[in-house]
């Protein structure tokens, strides 16, 4: 239960960021494509690092 919470945190996060920077950079998809970049494998791994 903790691990979901802890996943939905870190997404709401991402969100949270996501908006932020197409709000100061108006381009979404030149934002969009970094972020999927960066936060897929981090959110991977702090899975992993919380799980294990």
């Amino acid at each position: 239960m903790l691990i979901i919470s802890y996943i939905a945190l870190c997404l709401l996060f991402i969100v949270y960021l996501y908006t932020l920077s197409v709000r100061i950079e108006g381009k979404i998809i030149n934002v969009m494509v970094p972020y999927l970049i960066i936060t897929v494998p981090t959110l991977y791994v702090f899975e992993g690092i919380f799980v294990y």
